[in-house]
């Protein structure tokens, strides 16, 4: 039996994270055969990442890792030696290694490898074990966190904005400013679930600001190691609402008929909106105005949330009750013309009176 060991030294930066992948070239070569035979020799390779096997990974040289796989020898009849046919070639998985101090570290790994033969007809010699490493190093590269958008209006409900981000070697927290300006952090209540949905309501400025975790060694960009903490900030804004306004079938101003007149408001939303009743109504209910006496009534808004509610624009509201023409008309023929000391008897009739209304006529 033939054992071997080859070890391979791995440095990794302070707080890096490498995966290490090795590329193997073997070859196994019997220096002596006797010349009527064929000498076989059966070969396991084992592989970890230190001293203390705890990254251990045993490969059999076999299409199925069943084996050990039989190397077969072929006898060289000039030479007097066998040699294999071919030599076996492949990449062992990847062993990760990271460094959580702020100095450089150094890794070893093992390779070892056992050599048996005896099959076949008697033989003399050794076998010749050649190996030869490529080492492949790999920086864990995290994508830098993103989201699907960074605005959007107020929603009672809350808006669902989707982070996207290796949520096993980012951390995240929160700070939250509102429409005064002042800052809070709200890591404790603002939370991203695992399927990265995030629900924002309040309007104001939402940081979130991610950081690799310092037991990760991972980087952001392989290339200059990036670990510096990176930053999204979403908007939440305050909704904008129609001011309400006249109903397009009704007019502004009416006349006077001695009964209370309606006037009716299109936009109200009682959930959100107030108002206040103009002086002299008979009654106002956001949506409906009773009025019966002439003047001008004035319409008035407000909003009752004002820290997620902002009017798109205000226009000003206003309705009136005018006074009522009275029309007198005479019947008779002479009623505009008579002379000095003539007696003329004259007749009016008044229309467009109602309940209430008077009139009088003085020479």
């Amino acid at each position: 039996m033939t054992y071997m060991v080859f070890t391979s030294n791995v440095v990794v930066p302070a707080m890096t994270e490498y995966e290490v992948t090795f590329s193997y070239d073997l070859t196994l070569t019997r220096k002596v055969a006797s010349a009527n035979s064929t000498i076989s020799s059966a070969t396991e390779f084992f592989h970890f990442g230190d001293e203390n096997n705890s990254a251990l990974a045993n490969y059999h040289f076999s299409a199925t890792h069943e084996g050990p796989y039989i190397v077969s020898y072929i006898r060289d009849a000039e030479k007097g030696e066998a040699t294999r046919a071919t030599n076996d070639k492949g990449a062992l998985s990847a062993i990760t290694y990271s460094n959580t101090t702020n100095a450089p570290k150094t890794y070893t790994e093992y390779f070892g490898i056992t050599c048996t033969g005896g099959l076949g007809s008697t033989y003399t010699g050794g076998t010749d074990v050649k190996l030869k490493m490529s080492d492949t190093i790999k920086i864990t590269v995290l994508d830098v966190p993103a989201v699907d958008k960074t605005q959007a209006d107020y929603d009672a409900n809350g808006n669902i904005f989707n982070f996207t981000f290796n949520q096993s070697r980012i951390d995240y927290a929160v700070s939250y400013t509102n429409v005064s300006g002042s800052v809070s952090d709200v890591t404790d209540t603002v939370k991203i679930n695992t399927d990265g949905k995030c629900t924002l309501k309040d309007v104001g400025t939402y940081t979130f600001t991610f950081r690799i975790k310092d037991d990760c060694g991972a980087v952001w960009d392989s290339t200059t190691n990036d670990q510096s903490d990176k930053q999204i900030t979403v908007n939440i804004k305050r909704k904008k609402v129609s001011y309400p306004v006249l109903s397009a079938s009704g007019a502004p101003t009416t006349p006077y008929n001695g009964s209370g007149q309606e006037f009716v408001f299109e936009g109200y939303d009682e959930n959100i909106m107030e108002y206040v009743v103009p002086e002299g109504a008979i009654s106002f209910d956001g949506i409906t105005l009773t009025v019966k006496t002439v003047g001008e009534y004035k319409v008035t808004y407000g909003l009752k949330d004002t820290n997620n509610y902002e009017w798109l624009s205000v226009t000003e509201l206003s309705v009136s009750i005018e006074k009522k023409n009275i029309l007198i008309i005479s019947d008779e023929s002479n009623a505009t013309e008579w002379s000095k000391g003539s007696d003329v008897e004259l007749k009016f009739r008044v229309t467009g009176l109602v309940t209430g209304d008077s009139v009088k006529l003085e020479a």
